[in-house]
């Protein structure tokens, strides 16, 4: 039967001479300058505010909502600074630990969307107006759909989370809105995409002057060749201004139907279903043949000059041809370009959005987060031991362990007391590190990682187990949070690790 296996690993540490156990930070950034930034506003306090996020997110502060830390009312410009850590990466540079107390044992939480909201006056911190019952509205908005993620506040003097309450996701309407609005500019992008259409010669059937309303009509005439070959060079000049195909083939008595109007095959512009032929495109005095297949959809056969079948292929009546006329080349062009810029932005936008929001009042600034536990099954305590290579001499008693959980879009953080809670999740992906100086780091192979899960069915059947862990240093300084994604996606294919 298959299961997965999560171990504790009691991390055993010579402390040394140091009397007194490494304490645990509250809010501790494991590289300052390269935790995430904040997004801020002003506004009068007595007027209240708004802060909208490139993500969609929603912060909105009523009037008179601030107090000074005299506790008396503020009035005046103040600013109002906001964050979000939507991933792994963010939580683990903000430096807020994700770790929760569940009773006798710790879990840990993932995230929906983590964030944090301050405000201040001429530098100093306000608070709000809890005595007059004054709350900020919060619409937070998040990749991460589902109604497990509950609503938590991080208490940042006993560094611990509580669970506030349970909040449903609604869809985001600005995502809904902007998709509607990008079909709508795809949709006419597409339909001024002249890409693989293509039309024919038309001989004789085409009245080739201007009319004052500057439509191309058409009528079955007779023309000498002199004047059958001027009509067929003018209109080949109009339609070669655009990027069309000409394929040079005629059947005056082809016709189709096109939203109820009976009109000449030949007055229509084509959009082929696949490419057209080279050869189809080097006729020069054909004929063709049309079936009907659907709506406006027609079987059409190609015939050279000895009447013998090039080509058949499948296309889709675009337009006629007097509405790609009407409109002129330059027109055409701008405007495909401008429905080309709207798909642009519109596709940019929903990039940065999140697809669903959580929506709740709070009464106290601070960090607060979207989370869920993520996991609680049974554990398996080993004696572990942790080793650094010859590059590295720090005081293993200083070291801070991660457990990086990257598609959990959480943050392990292990301190040298944290003798019984070092707990590998053979079903994530994740990455074991600790820090080793300022910007230097030092990580455990994905190939140690693995050789330790994989000898899950050996330890369990040991009274006391017992694991090393070697950690190897990583060879480049992180001075940004470029050099941190580099690292982590460093030395690691990750995988998906379980056992049987």
């Amino acid at each position: 039967m298959n299961r997965f296996i999560i171990i504790i690993l009691t991390i055993t540490i010579a402390l040394g001479s140091c009397s007194e156990p490494h304490k645990r930070a509250s809010v501790s950034p494991p590289f300052p300058g390269l935790e995430p930034t904040f997004q801020s506003t002003s506004f009068k306090a007595e007027e209240g505010g708004i802060l909208r996020t490139t993500t969609g997110s929603i912060i909105k502060v009523p009037e008179n909502a601030f107090l000074d830390s005299l506790g008396n009312q503020v009035s005046g410009e103040v600013n109002l600074y906001f964050r979000e850590f939507s991933s792994a990466e963010g939580v683990f540079l903000s430096g807020i630990p994700m770790e929760v107390s569940m009773g006798k044992n710790d879990s840990v939480l993932s995230t929906a969307s983590m964030w944090e909201i301050r405000a201040d006056q001429n530098g100093k911190a306000l608070e709000l107006d809890s005595v007059n019952q004054k709350t900020i509205s919060t619409t937070i908005a998040s990749n991460i759909d589902g109604e497990e993620y509950d609503f938590w506040q991080f208490d940042e003097e006993k560094g611990q989370w509580t669970n506030i309450a349970a909040v449903n996701p609604e869809s985001n309407p600005e995502v809904e809105l902007l998709n509607a609005a990008n079909t709508k500019s795809t949709t006419a992008f597409n339909k001024m995409n002249l890409d693989n259409n293509f039309i024919m010669n038309y001989y004789g059937l085409l009245d080739v002057f201007q009319k004052p309303d500057n439509v191309l009509q058409y009528y079955k005439g007779y023309f000498n060749q002199d004047e059958r070959t001027q009509y067929i060079k003018k209109i080949k000049s109009r339609a070669e201004n655009f990027p069309l195909q000409w394929v040079g083939t005629h059947n005056d008595e082809a016709n189709v139907v096109y939203y109820g109007k009976e009109l000449p095959a030949s007055l229509m512009v084509w959009e082929a279903e696949t490419k057209v032929p080279a050869k189809v495109k080097r006729i020069k005095d054909g004929r063709y043949k049309i079936e009907y297949v659907g709506r406006h959809r027609y079987r059409i056969s190609f015939y050279n000059d000895k009447n013998r079948n090039i080509h058949p292929l499948i296309a889709k009546i675009k337009m006629p041809v007097r509405d790609l006329y009407r409109v002129g080349k330059d027109n055409w062009l701008a405007q495909q370009a401008q429905y080309r810029q709207e798909m642009e932005e519109q596709e940019a936008r929903l990039a940065t959005l999140g697809t669903v929001m959580r929506t709740m009042e709070i009464a106290q600034l601070g960090i607060y987060n979207y989370d869920k536990i993520l996991f609680k099954p049974e554990s398996l305590p080993v004696m572990a031991s942790i080793h650094l290579d010859e590059n590295n001499n720090v005081k293993k008693e200083e070291l801070v362990v991660y457990c990086y959980l990257e598609n959990s879009r959480s943050v392990l953080r292990y301190y040298p007391q944290d003798l019984e809670n070092f707990v590998l999740y053979p079903e994530a992906n994740y990455k074991v590190f600790c820090i080793t100086g300022p910007g230097q780091l030092a990580y455990l192979p994905n190939d140690k990682l693995k050789e330790l899960v994989e000898r899950i069915p050996q330890l369990e059947k040991l009274s006391e187990p017992q694991v090393d862990l070697y950690f190897k240093t990583y060879g480049s300084s992180i001075e940004s949070v470029e050099d941190f994604q580099q690292f982590i996606t460093s030395d690691s294919e990750y995988e998906l690790i379980s056992t049987l």
